[in-house]
């Protein structure tokens, strides 16, 4: 992200604030919503095991998923350093692909998974929702 975006911070634990800054300089639009992953996208396919089972053919490395999910029950959690971001660990599991494997791993993940785990991505699902409701 550039340095002169918006409320800009390299503190995720600022995301909120940022998302803020974001929703100012549109003027407080009301049907702008914004979002920002608090890490990569990988990590909301840590949402459920099951489509790791498509992808992976090894016991090992289903152990290894499933010691990952265990460690973090937040998936958002997941990303201790730019070694150990999510799509570093599925790449140092097994031979991943990031346009294809995640497809197939996400048509195993839904929503229900993704918001029952990720409080902030819920969190910007539950305001779409509600924001459409007033559409209504």
């Amino acid at each position: 992200m550039p340095t002169d975006f918006p409320g800009y911070t390299s503190d995720n634990s600022r995301i909120s604030e940022l998302e803020e800054a974001i929703h100012s300089d549109f003027d407080h639009h009301p049907d702008l919503i914004p979002y920002i992953q608090k890490h990569e996208f990988e990590a909301l396919l840590f949402s459920n095991f099951s489509g790791f089972e498509i992808v992976i053919d090894t016991e090992n490395q289903l152990k290894e998923i499933q010691s990952i999910l265990d460690a973090y029950p937040n998936p958002e959690d997941i990303n201790n350093s730019p070694q150990t971001a999510p799509s570093k660990r599925l790449e140092s599991i097994f031979n991943y692909d990031k346009t294809f494997h995640s497809e197939l791993i996400l048509d195993e993940v839904n929503m229900e998974d993704i918001t029952q785990k990720c409080p902030r991505f819920r969190e910007w699902i539950d305001s779409i929702v509600e924001r459409l409701k007033l559409d209504y």
